[in-house]
């Protein structure tokens, strides 16, 4: 492909991409935004929820569940949503840092966009 074609293809996507995000909104709550490989949102937002582990995290069980402030994605064009690990499934991310990585990860794997 020549390089006029490759320069006008990745400008093409970035439009398109920039017209999804305005299309769509950001919805209350998200904190972040990625967009899949065909433009669709996978966002970033705060998430309450029940876990078994102490504050030290994983493998450290605590003596009974508790709630804690974290953070989980979701993916507008799979339906996907992010949860800490595969051994231990919390439904969600304590740090932010670690939420936003894998969102970003599938992002840049993801090629589904939702029917409108």
């Amino acid at each position: 492909m020549p390089a006029d074609d490759w320069i006008a293809a990745i400008v093409r996507r970035a439009k398109r991409q920039l017209a999804m995000t305005e299309t769509i909104g950001w919805p209350e709550g998200v904190l972040a935004r990625a967009l899949n490989l065909v433009g669709a949102p996978v966002d970033l937002h705060g998430h309450r929820f029940i876990t078994t582990w102490t504050s030290a995290g994983p493998p450290h069980a605590a003596d009974r569940p508790c709630e804690v402030n974290g953070f989980n994605w979701r993916c507008l064009g799979c339906g996907s949503y992010g949860r800490q690990g595969d051994t231990y499934n919390d439904p969600g991310y304590r740090d932010r840092r670690d939420a936003q990585a894998d969102a970003q990860a599938h992002a840049e794997r993801c090629r589904f966009l939702a029917a409108q």
